[in-house]
């Protein structure tokens, strides 16, 4: 039976081994890492990556797929036959002995966002992340504020990897022929990102400060804050007294270079690292 790609899991088969055998060598694979596949489909990925002599677990939900890659592969994989977003991840790296692990992948364009977000959650199972997708989740992923794509997801990954684009390819080298090219992009476990006390929080105001981009800070804010808080934060942003800040407690990490007439998308992560800190002290002074 000639196998049919089901748009429900967002399948696009890499046709090209080069490419494949490309993302093996520039993600470094040696011998013994502990790699895990999402979406091996029809394993093009799968043999480059077993070159390498990598312990590999693959993970794949396409039953007419799973059928051939054991065929194929047999005990050479450790094969993960339910939804990558489902599984038990403490479950699967405990079973493959807690070595920190690489993520080498074409990911499906209908997990991409979900998938990266739950990596974001679990950063220190990782070693590396080295994976395909769109052209489009690339851009947001590696943009700087300032730019279009710049947005909760760019701060969200960029909080916790240090993220670069290793190269470009095109959607002529997949089957079926998606609309948009792809990207593989690399990313590193950030040794020095900052862990606030109050992580809702924190993710709060970010997401507050992009709920309507071309809104200011004060008037996104004042979804979540009330209005005196408002008015304080407003004036102690305006004044950007240093001097002013520090008798209140606040820790800077960088001299402010914004008020409350910004919009979110003018703010590097030193600058929300900065708000936060303020608004937390005007919401629990004294703290």
């Amino acid at each position: 039976m000639v196998f049919q790609p089901k748009r429900m899991f967002g399948q696009n088969f890499l046709i090209d081994r080069n490419i494949a055998a490309k993302i093996v060598r520039l993600a470094d694979v040696s011998e013994g890492d502990n790699v895990w596949e999402i979406g091996a489909g029809k394993g093009i990925l799968t043999v480059e990556l077993l070159k390498t002599g990598c312990q590999l677990t693959c993970f794949e939900i396409d039953r007419d797929l799973i059928s051939d890659l054991r065929e194929r592969f047999g005990e050479r994989i450790t094969l993960i036959t339910e939804d990558v977003l489902r599984a038990d991840w403490q479950k699967v790296f405990s079973a493959s002995g807690g070595k920190r692990v690489k993520i080498i992948a074409n990911i499906p364009y209908n997990i991409t966002s979900p998938l990266l977000y739950k990596i974001t959650k679990h950063i220190g199972y990782f070693a590396q992340i080295c994976i395909m997708v769109q052209r489009e989740v690339a851009e947001r992923i590696t943009a700087s504020p300032g730019v279009k794509s710049y947005g909760v997801m760019s701060i969200r990954i960029q909080h916790s990897f240090r993220v670069r684009k290793l190269f470009s390819v095109s959607r002529h080298l997949f089957r079926p022929q998606p609309q948009v090219d792809s990207e593989v992009i690399e990313l590193v476990p950030r040794l020095d990102r900052m862990e606030p006390e109050d992580p809702a929080l924190y993710w709060q105001i970010i997401e507050a400060s992009f709920q309507a981009r071309r809104k200011t800070l004060k008037n996104n804010l004042s979804n979540i804050l009330t209005t005196e808080e408002i008015e304080l934060l407003s004036k102690l942003t305006a004044n950007r007294s240093l001097e002013e800040l520090s008798r209140l407690g606040i820790r800077l990490d960088k001299p402010l270079s914004f008020d409350l007439g910004n919009r979110g998308e003018s703010l590097d992560e030193e600058d929300f690292s900065n708000l936060y800190r303020i608004i937390r002290t005007v919401r629990h002074p004294g703290e």
